[in-house]
């Protein structure tokens, strides 16, 4: 690796920024679909909003600038009443019993039959175990979960962020190229159409502006990092 290349890289401040941005957003995304909107994750979210700059700013893209609207009028004191209205909304959008009307599983978004375990289930589990991860309810939940897919992007966000501040560029480079590859083979190509069938089917603003949001920040997130890794691409041809 070339002296240069180092530089780029371990000059490190708006890397950390960037890094330490996406683990709070995949953080919150991972354990909301994992978990649920339990009491302890909303009060954490408006705590970590309350200190963004507000919408009528204009700092921010509109999808984004939505979101945390919301989250700053909601009440830090009412998150167990609210937790309580929007935890049967949750299980009703994504567990059942009967029909579920967003499908937490990319294999039903990509796969003619809408079934779940397909190729694209098999294929997740390959990128998990080549980064040497294996899910822990395996064989039970399909690892294609959106909560799952989320997750491995916060894991390899935490292995780029830990390699920088030990200045290991390799270590660096190996983790964006890997979430470049899942965010574009993977979340990019399912998630607009999964989010899009959350706000078609809820009657909660919670969920409505948070299916907003994840869609417009995987868009912007699959960009910011095919574009890190092509600038560091191009200072290997300069």
């Amino acid at each position: 690796m070339t002296e240069d290349k180092q530089a780029f890289f371990l000059d490190g401040s708006s890397l950390r920024i960037m890094f330490s941005r996406r683990e709070c957003i995949y953080d919150f995304l991972r354990r909301l679909f994992l978990t649920g909107p339990n009491r302890d994750l909303l009060s954490s979210l408006i705590e970590l909003t309350a200190g963004q700059p507000a919408a009528d700013t204009g700092a921010g893209p509109v999808w984004e600038q939505n979101f945390i609207c919301f989250l700053q009028a909601l009440e830090p004191d009412r998150t167990e009443r609210l937790s309580a209205i929007l935890q049967p909304e949750f299980t009703r959008l994504f567990i059942g019993p009967r029909h579920v009307p967003a499908p937490p599983y990319e294999s039903v978004y990509r796969s003619p039959a809408r079934a779940l375990m397909q190729e694209t289930t098999l294929a997740v589990r390959k990128k998990y175990r080549a980064a040497g991860l294996l899910v822990r309810n395996f064989n039970r939940e399909p690892d294609d979960h959106i909560g799952l897919e989320l997750e491995f992007i916060y894991y390899l966000n935490q292995q780029a962020a830990a390699a920088l501040a030990r200045q290991q560029a390799a270590a660096v480079l190996a983790a964006i190229d890997r979430q470049q590859q899942f965010l574009a083979e993977h979340l990019s190509q399912w998630v607009p159409a999964f989010c899009g069938d959350i706000a078609a089917n809820t009657g909660q603003d919670f969920f409505r502006k948070l299916a907003g949001f994840m869609a417009g920040f995987i868009r912007e997130d699959l960009a910011q990092v095919d574009l890190l890794k092509r600038a560091i691409a191009g200072r290997d041809c300069g």
